[in-house]
């Protein structure tokens, strides 16, 4: 329910409960690459983790149902994506990964020393100018 002043409340059979709202989480260095991404046109990606390791997954296809099964574009920061921007210390690196996860050839992106919007785009704008070529 609403009431007049616009606050929301939850009722239930003997109690009234003002909700109030929550702040929104945090934005983490993977928001900021997700962004990137889809500017430049990719828009199937997807944040995993696995052995302590947080990172970007693009899959190369259809998005799978189990989250890298077939050849995929892993993108991290080191050993994350879960830190704040303001904290990107590490740069991003892209590589191809076969179907066992397992980096195939040279890294697609090397980052350069840059903030984490700039190192996102300049990620961004080399993974989908590999799509584009494939």
């Amino acid at each position: 329910m609403r009431d007049l002043g616009g606050a929301f409340y939850a009722v239930s059979a003997a109690s009234w409960y003002r909700l109030r709202a929550t702040a929104a989480p945090a934005p983490t260095e993977a928001h900021v690459l997700h962004a990137a991404l889809r500017a430049y046109g990719v828009t199937n990606s997807f944040t995993n983790s696995g052995g302590g390791t947080h990172y970007v997954v693009v899959p190369l296809g259809p998005v799978p149902d189990e989250p890298l099964a077939g050849c995929h574009i892993g993108i991290a920061a080191g050993e994350h994506t879960q830190r704040h921007p303001q904290d990107h210390e590490e740069t991003f690196t892209a590589w191809l990964c076969d179907d066992a996860g397992r980096p195939v050839g040279e890294p697609l992106y090397l980052g350069l020393g840059a903030d984490c919007a700039t190192d996102a785009a300049l990620c961004a704008k080399a993974v989908a100018g590999w799509l584009a070529r494939r």
